[in-house]
């Protein structure tokens, strides 16, 4: 309910950036910053949408024309037609071999928006890498969404790897392991990743799951990434049922340093895990003649529970270093490792998101 009276404005609602909130108001209604307050209830998620102070702002000029207290809700159809919205991304690798060793990775991206693949692994471990990233531009209202850029780089790389793989006859881990053990040893050029810490998620997983010896019935796929510099592997167990693919469990192995609350740990990961399946496999947003077709959880299709992960097992690389990020980068490889482990069922490979849109 924002007030403005006197020169001073109060407002209440969720947000992740109380700074810009307030700059913003003070600049619509002329007022000096010092004079806002703002009250931050612990509610919902943010995901990257409660970066955008709009809402807030909103209010706050329609308190100060109604010259009254105000509380301002949008409808689902308001909010899912107005949104801002994740950016799409476009991306082409190519790989050089030479006696089963790989020699040469390009990986060119274009992004609505801002967008980088930089010098992600496997830079470091390959004698020729080259990275290329564009921006295109759009009128379309776009946002950070969880796990920004990582949440589509982490897919479209780590699926190609496992193409990598395939084409080499390598297996999954065992071919990574050799790759960060090279970024170690002998690194090329610049790294941004500490080889060790990747290799301990990744050792850890393998443990996890048993990995080399998978249960009748089960195809697995594997998959990892580094983002807010903490290191997740995972790995994960599908049956084919009636055609269908049912995912029966995620292992999942994080190093994010230091645990300081072991069960708000697990549960920022095992969130991270099902948001990325929904958004793999379904979840998108439409547009036509610039409007978006979406308007509601009818049309929205969202992970159901008879599409969640029957188990989800998380385990953390015991660590003394300062904690690092764990909201997000649990996200970036679960899209990864269901389409490598849908490509084990069913010999195909899923290079667009959603898989089922």
């Amino acid at each position: 309910m924002p007030t403005s009276e006197d020169g001073k404005a109060e407002l209440y609602g969720p947000t992740q950036v109380p700074g810009s909130l307030r700059s913003q108001v003070a600049r619509e209604l002329n007022i000096a910053p010092e004079n806002i307050s703002i009250g931050l209830p612990r509610q919902g998620g943010g995901f990257g949408r409660k970066l955008q102070p709009d809402n807030g702002v909103e209010a706050a000029l329609i308190s100060a024309a109604a010259k009254c207290p105000v509380q301002v809700q949008w409808t689902r159809e308001d909010d899912m037609q107005n949104d801002f919205y994740r950016p799409s991304a476009a991306f082409r690798y190519r790989a050089a071999f030479e006696n089963g060793e790989l020699l040469a990775w390009h990986q060119s991206s274009v992004w609505l928006g801002r967008g980088s693949a930089a010098d992600t692994y496997p830079a470091g471990a390959v004698s020729n890498f080259r990275s290329e990233s564009q921006s295109l531009n759009t009128n379309i209202a776009t946002g950070p969404w969880r796990a920004p850029t990582h949440n589509v780089l982490g897919f479209a790389a780590e699926s190609f790897m496992d193409e990598v793989c395939h084409e080499l006859k390598k297996d999954p881990i065992a071919f990574r392991l050799s790759l960060l053990d090279k970024a170690k040893q002998q690194p090329i050029g610049r790294i941004s990743y500490n080889p060790d810490k990747f290799k301990s998620v990744i050792d850890l997983v393998a443990n996890m799951s048993n990995w080399g010896k998978t249960p009748p019935g089960i195809f697995r796929g594997f998959a990892t990434w580094f983002s807010f510099n903490t290191y997740v592997a995972q790995v994960v167990d599908l049956k084919m049922v009636g055609g269908k693919a049912r995912v029966q469990k995620v292992y999942c192995a994080v190093n994010c340093g230091k645990v300081v609350n072991l069960s708000g740990a697990e549960n920022q990961v095992e969130g991270a895990i099902v948001d990325g399946i929904g958004h793999a496999l379904f979840t998108k947003v439409t547009f036509d003649k610039g409007a978006v077709v979406e308007q509601n959880f009818d049309t929205y299709r969202f992970l159901r529970m008879r599409n969640a992960p029957l188990d989800i097992s998380v385990k953390f690389v015991p660590s003394e270093d300062a904690p690092t990020g764990l909201g997000e980068p649990a996200l970036p490889p679960i899209a990864a490792a269901l389409a490598n482990a849908l490509f084990a069922a069913t010999g195909k490979r899923h290079r667009k998101m959603p898989f089922e849109g």
